[in-house]
C-alpha cells in the first residue's frame, strides 16, 4: 500500500484525524499558539532601523465593501539590524479618516477623557500644518494607531500618541503626496518622491496596494531596498 493509500485509509477509520493534525500543527507555530496581545504599542521611531508603510485604495464608496475604510496603511515596523523581511517585529493596519471627520472623533475622545490634552494638541497641532489649500485638489487623511482588543478588552485600543497622516490626490489616479507617522513625542515626514509603486524587488505592487515607502533608519541596509533615510523630529 502506498503512502497515499494509507493516509486515506487513516482518515477514512478517523474522520477527525484531520482536524486532530492541524491541531497539533497550531500547537508547534508559536504565531498559532500565542495570540498577539492587546496594547503593544508601535515601537518608537528612535528604536526603529528600517519600516515599510504601505497604503492601500479600497475604491469609492460604491465600489468596496461596507464598513470598509477606502484608504488604509500597512505598517511593518523592524528593530534589529539584520533583518528578515518576511517577519516585521510590529505591524498593524490602520484605517485613514476623512479630514473633518477625523477632527470630531479626536475632539469627541478628549471631551469623554479617552484621550489627554497633550496628546490631543499634538495631533491638532499635525492636522492643522497638514490642512490643504483651499481648491488645491488636495485631501487630508489621518488615523489613529491602535488595535482590536482581547476576549476581555473589546474594542478598538489605540495607543496613545501614536498617529499617521496623508494628504491624497482628490482625482483619479488618486496617489498619496505626503505621509508622516507619530510615536509620543517622536514625527517624522515623507515627501511624495519618497513613495514608490513597486515593491523591494522591483515588482508592481499588486492588488489595492498602490504605494510603498520604504524607510532605512541610518542607512544600514542596501540602497536597492529603500525609497528614504527619513530624519526623526520630536514635537
Amino acid at each position: 500500500m502506498s503512502l497515499i493509500d494509507q493516509l486515506r485509509a487513516e482518515i477514512a477509520a478517523n474522520p477527525n484525524a484531520i482536524a486532530d493534525l492541524r491541531a497539533l500543527l497550531d500547537a508547534l507555530d508559536p504565531s498559532k499558539s500565542q495570540p498577539r496581545s492587546s496594547g503593544t504599542t508601535c515601537p518608537a521611531l528612535g528604536t526603529m532601523t528600517f519600516m515599510q508603510a504601505t497604503m492601500f485604495n479600497n475604491g469609492e464608496k460604491e465600489e468596496r465593501r461596507r464598513n470598509t475604510a477606502q484608504f488604509k496603511v500597512s505598517l511593518e515596523v523592524y528593530t534589529t539590524d539584520p533583518i528578515k523581511v518576511s517577519q516585521p517585529c510590529w505591524s498593524r493596519a490602520i484605517s485613514l479618516i476623512e479630514n473633518w471627520t477625523f477632527k470630531t472623533r479626536i475632539d469627541q475622545r478628549l471631551e469623554q477623557g479617552k484621550m489627554d490634552a497633550t496628546e490631543h494638541a499634538r495631533i491638532a497641532h499635525v492636522w492643522e500644518v497638514f490642512q490643504p489649500r483651499a481648491n488645491s485638489g488636495i485631501e487630508l487623511y489621518m488615523g489613529l494607531i491602535g488595535d482590536k482588543g482581547t476576549a476581555e478588552n473589546k474594542g478598538t485600543n489605540y495607543y496613545p500618541g501614536q498617529f499617521i497622516a496623508a494628504q491624497i490626490t482628490g482625482k483619479l489616479p488618486r496617489r498619496p503626496l505626503t505621509f508622516a507617522i507619530a510615536t509620543g513625542d517622536e514625527f517624522t515626514f515623507f515627501g511624495e518622491e519618497d513613495f514608490d509603486t513597486s515593491d523591494m524587488k522591483g515588482q508592481p505592487l499588486r492588488g489595492n496596494a498602490k504605494a510603498q515607502i520604504r524607510a532605512d533608519f541610518g542607512n544600514r541596509f542596501p540602497t536597492s531596498w529603500q525609497t528614504t533615510s527619513p530624519e526623526i523630529s520630536q514635537f
